[in-house]
This record gives structure tokens, sequence and C-alpha cells, in this order.
């Protein structure tokens, strides 16, 4: 794939956005590769963890490339955004956890892709903005009210105004802040750490929090309940709890 590389280390995909000339702006063969990535990465069960970047520093990514799409035909404008909407939404739903390095402009397109990510590290430098309604476009309405609640989202969204890193990680849309020199490193050590850990607990805890979100308490019990007995049925899962339990009677006033 030309635009978008994926690496994959001891169960972490790292998946890099690929036109730094551009600010990694979003043009249709990027956003066609980015599918085809994630298809691939979602069927992979040695993947435990996705982690998203932008290749350099100024830009995770500036958003669509409209210059590429200047003469395109409505048709092809329609077919581009749907395109990338399923893009985003691919995103969202891969069964692994997902970690975003956000450096730089998250804008438009590139915000949409930041939040569908789980979890985002993010620098001093780092911008995001959803400005679908300053070019009379849609962004933002699907996952921004889930992150940092409806009336913030609806302020963002209506004004398409720019939000600065420290702002950004107080309303939640940065998990943390860290320097620009130390992020694709902070963004590693992080989606490595949760590698570590038990691959169908992380999936299936995922897809509770997804699924479960705004649900009934009693349809989020059972099923939280469901998936605990998913995980008690596998053998691995058994194997790997017996083994933490051990490690733990072994330690001083285990």
């Amino acid at each position: 794939m030309a635009h978008v590389l994926v690496e994959v280390r001891a169960g972490v995909a790292e998946v890099t956005l690929d036109r730094p000339e551009k600010r990694n702006a979003l043009h249709w063969p990027m956003v066609r590769d980015l599918r085809a990535a994630l298809a691939h990465l979602a069927a992979d069960d040695a993947v435990r963890v996705v982690l998203v970047r932008g290749a350099g520093d100024l830009a995770f990514s500036a958003g669509a490339d409209y210059r590429a799409m200047a003469g395109a035909s409505p048709e092809e404008q329609e077919a581009y955004t749907e395109d990338f909407a399923r893009a985003a939404f691919d995103l969202a739903q891969l069964p692994q956890p997902t970690v975003g390095a956000v450096a730089g402009y998250a804008y438009g397109g590139g915000a949409e892709l930041a939040a569908a990510l789980d979890i985002r590290v993010g620098a001093p430098t780092t911008r995001f903005r959803f400005p679908g309604a300053v070019f009379g476009r849609i962004t933002g309405t699907q996952r921004l009210p889930q992150i940092v609640g409806v009336a913030r989202a609806k302020e963002l969204i209506f004004t398409g105004r720019v939000v600065a890193a420290d702002e950004a990680e107080r309303m939640g849309l940065l998990n943390r802040v860290v320097p620009l020199g130390r992020l694709l490193g902070e963004a590693r050590a992080l989606a490595e750490a949760i590698a570590a850990n038990q691959p169908l607990s992380l999936r299936l805890s995922k897809a509770i929090v997804n699924e479960t979100f705004g649900a009934p308490p009693a349809e989020a019990f059972e099923r939280e309940l469901a998936a605990e007995r998913a995980c008690i049925a596998s053998p691995e899962l058994r194997a790997a709890f017996s083994a933490a339990f051990e490690r733990q009677l072994r330690q001083p006033g285990g």
C-alpha cells in the first residue's frame, strides 16, 4: 500500500498515514489503502493492539485533500465521502484496542479518525478541529459526543473552532499530553503494555464498553456476565488466571 504503512512487532500493528508532504491529507488512494489495511488487521488474531499515527511531526492528518478532489463530479465526491466514512467506522469497529499518537494537526477527517481510536496520546502541538459546518459538510456527530459529552460536542461541531492540546486533554479528546519528542515512544509503550494482556479479555472488554454505552443497566450487566462466562470457558484464560494467581501467592504478603 503506497500511502498507508503497516508494521507489526510483538503483537502491535503500527499503522502510519504516509503523506507527510501533504500533512497526511486524506486523498482517495490513501482512504482505500486505509480500508484495506484495517480489513486485514481485523482478521489477524496475532495482532493484539493497533497503533495509528501520521508520518512526521506536523500532522496526524490535516483532513480531506480537497485539492485532489478539485474537478470531481458530485457522484465522485459522494463516493469518496462514503469511502472515508466507512474507513472511520472500520477503525472504530476494530476488535483490537487502538492507540493514537496524535502529533500536530488532526483536522476534519483527521479528527474523525483520531476520535475513532480508543486512546489518544498527544503533544503540546496537537490541534483538533471538526470544521464540517464551515465547509458545508458533516463531521464529529457519531463519536465526538461519546468522548466529550453532547453539549461540548455540539459546540465544537457548530463552531468548527480549533481545540489546543491542553483543552483537548481536559475534555477527554486526549488521554495524555507528553513532549513531542517522547510522543511516539509513549504511545508505543502504552500499546505494548496493553498487548501484554490477554487478547480475548481485551477484545471482549472493548466490545462490552462499545456495545453497552448508554444501554439500560440490566442489559449491560447481562452482556458483561456473558463475556465473563466466555473467559471462564477459555482454556488459555484459565491457565493465565491460574499463573497470575500463583505469582500473587508467591509475593510477600500475597
